[in-house]
């Protein structure tokens, strides 16, 4: 039993530093279990059953988020480039991992079908799931957890993209959505992030309803003041409102996807904030090693924790990038 029991860790972990820290919603808890070990058994034993779609590039071998980056941006610049516009979505789903049905994710794995022993295990196990809350040296008292996969889990986002990854064959089927050729490349999901290409507002409307109508079948409440909409290729609409469960999704002028922003119209890649955050770590690095310190030790450190920070989504960076002034 203990394997079903965790500890979850939220103080550190506050979304916004200057956010409410009184506000439950501003922190992204982390359990920590004794199954690491075991999960990551788990997935190199079922590793066949738990593939998803090609558009679907969280969490899986050979991918990571800059292949999702690629593919929206490479799609974009596809139709600017032929004077297309190109309308997106970026949809915010509430609490993605939190709410995953547990009996939805064996339904998944048993229309795959996944040994019944892999899914009696995880039955046996989500359905005595136990947490505790650990605030500062306080642990609160155990509870039972009825719904969601455990966020820090090794094998919670391999479950998790089984989980919606039905929706991506549903969007496929609406005839919605843009083509590369006969190539499909009307959705990109990255886990929880999903981000919808159209040609048309028309299109995009009914790319939203789509995902809606799956996201009350399965308990994924997707966010409209959160999720944002932006033109790429020409300026957004004035006469066109993207709408989601009866509210208007905002549109905006520049839209951050798993880090990297975009400008709308241009779809120009913005290095302003890298700049400012890959300068501030180079001056917190110099401010602790002093003057006087080793030019050798001052390069490698800014080479391991500064570079990256700068180089990161260069992959997609245009031949013209706005940075800072």
């Amino acid at each position: 039993m203990i394997f079903c029991n965790g500890v979850i860790l939220s103080l550190s972990l506050l979304k916004n530093k200057q956010g409410d820290a009184s506000d439950v919603n501003m922190y992204c808890c982390i359990t920590l279990s004794p199954v690491i070990l075991f999960e990551s058994v788990l997935l190199c034993l079922y590793d066949e059953y738990l593939t998803s779609d090609s558009l679907q590039f969280g969490f899986k071998k050979n991918s990571s988020c800059i292949y999702a980056l690629f593919t929206v941006n490479e799609s974009v610049r596809y139709f600017t480039k032929r004077e297309s516009n190109v309308y997106c979505t970026f949809l915010d789903a509430s609490k993605a991992f939190d709410k995953v049905l547990h009996n939805g994710i064996l339904k998944k794995l048993l229309d795959r079908e996944a040994p019944v022993t892999f899914a009696w295990l995880l039955q046996y196990w989500y359905g005595n799931l136990q947490c505790r809350v650990k605030w500062n040296s306080a642990l609160g008292e155990s509870f039972a957890v009825l719904c969601g996969v455990r966020q820090g889990g090794v094998l919670s986002p391999v479950l998790f993209a089984i989980y919606v990854n039905d929706l991506i064959p549903e969007l496929k089927r609406s005839g919605y959505g843009i083509h590369v050729g006969s190539l499909f490349i009307g959705c990109v999901l990255y886990a929880d992030d999903i981000v919808l290409l159209s040609a048309s507002c028309y299109s995009l409307q009914n790319l939203v309803n789509i995902c809606q109508v799956y996201g009350e079948k399965w308990d994924i409440k997707f966010n409209p003041l959160k999720s944002q909409t932006v033109t790429f290729g020409g300026h957004n609409p004035s006469h066109c409102q993207i709408t989601l469960n009866g509210n208007q999704i905002p549109w905006v002028n520049k839209v951050k996807y798993l880090g990297v922003h975009f400008y709308c119209n241009t779809g120009i890649t913005e290095l302003s904030d890298v700049c400012r955050k890959f300068y501030g770590q180079i001056n917190s690095i110099l401010s602790v090693l002093g003057r006087c310190s080793n030019e050798m030790t001052a390069v490698h450190l800014i080479k391991t924790y500064c570079l990256p920070t700068l180089m990161y989504g260069c992959e997609v960076w245009s031949r013209t990038v706005v940075y800072i002034q």
